[in-house]
């Protein structure tokens, strides 16, 4: 597994005194913006419907947009009117409030104009997504549009202009805080302490975390009465990306593959594939929502065929991310894993009794 390259960068004994300064500037930063909200100086504004905010503190991985997708799952099941407002981060126009999606017929736009994110939400889930960066207007379009019972903020814990009912705080149990420091020097987005603002807390990855006793404590030192609950990543089954056919997760066993990603976190998808029987030969990483391009799937599928790969394999939001074409599968079949959010069996009825009591 490749060390990330913060990490590499904050050991550097050139970088990491100039890194550790700018992280602690930026911390004063975002300690005087909570604050400035928390004592009235800056004011948030409230939509006239229940929002449940799904974030985090750190940079990518720890799986907003499948927990995303499970919520607007069970609270649809439950007969709550959803819809979804994000930033759609590394759109075209981050400025731009627009409508990604109305339901059922899925996205409107391209994903370069709404983002990757957004746009995946809307084709899965078929619910009204909308886009902005300021998450009131987008969601004030949200509600005079589509009249929802609940929004689902994503990826908003750092959005204080937007009160919310709720938030639901994601940590990645197999790397929770990184090195601890702030960023540019490490992986957290804010503190530590905000882990206070939590109503309720989801460790995904929970399967694979090294340390889990030591990260309830950490936990519970900033927020003693928040609910904790445990998820993993489950693959459900394998799509070819060129023709639709479905195929079973069976179908890894034995396989020689190469992964390619650009999420936040590339290790943890190989290792998914090795869970399932697969070999996989290459991990290649590219940076979170990169736009592939077509001489990077040829280059991806050169090295696949020398090294005798029966295919390359990668996310569902990589998919959306391809350049157009079904040539991608003529010569090597291109297959994406598609995965879901699962919760702990001895946390899931207590996970949807808190749901459904949250969002009456």
């Amino acid at each position: 597994m490749k060390t990330p390259s913060w990490e590499r960068l904050s050991r550097s004994p050139f970088l990491s005194p100039v890194l550790r300064g700018l992280a602690l500037g930026y911390g004063l930063m975002q300690r005087l913006r909570a604050g400035a909200y928390e004592w009235g100086v800056l004011r948030s504004r409230r939509l006239p419907v229940k929002v449940v905010c799904v974030g985090n503190i750190t940079v990518g991985g720890t799986g907003k947009t499948p927990t995303v997708m499970a919520l607007a799952h069970l609270l649809g099941q439950a007969g709550r009117r959803v819809a979804i407002v994000s930033r759609g981060y590394k759109r075209d126009d981050e400025r731009e409030t627009l409508i990604v999606g109305r339901g059922k017929e899925g996205p409107l736009l391209d994903w370069r104009r709404v983002g990757d994110e957004p746009y995946l939400l809307s084709a899965r889930l078929g619910l009204p997504v909308v886009v902005g960066a300021n998450r009131y207007l987008a969601g004030k379009l949200a509600l005079e549009t589509f009249r929802p019972e609940v929004i689902l903020l994503d990826d908003g814990y750092q959005h204080l202009a937007l009160e919310r009912d709720l938030n639901l705080l994601l940590i990645n149990a197999a790397n929770p805080f990184g090195n601890g420091c702030l960023l540019p020097a490490g992986v957290l987005r804010e503190p530590l302490s905000a882990i206070s603002r939590a109503q309720a807390v989801l460790l995904t990855k929970a399967d694979q975390a090294r340390d889990l006793e030591g990260v309830l404590r950490t936990i519970r030192g900033y927020n003693p009465s928040a609910p904790i609950f445990r998820a993993l990543h489950r693959p459900v089954l394998l799509l070819d990306a060129a023709t639709g056919e479905k195929k079973k997760l069976e179908w890894l066993a034995g396989k020689r593959v190469v992964a390619f990603s650009g999420i936040g976190d590339p290790a943890y998808f190989a290792r998914l594939l090795r869970e399932q029987g697969a070999q996989v030969l290459q991990e290649a990483g590219f940076p979170d929502h990169y736009a592939f391009r077509r001489r990077d799937l040829l280059c991806l599928q050169e090295q696949a065929l020398a090294s005798s790969a029966e295919a390359l394999i990668t996310t569902a939001k990589d998919a959306l991310r391809l350049p157009p074409g079904r040539e991608w599968g003529q010569r090597l079949p291109l297959l994406v894993l598609e995965i879901e959010l699962g919760i702990f069996a001895d946390d899931s009825p207590r996970w949807e009794e808190f749901w459904r009591a949250q969002c009456p």
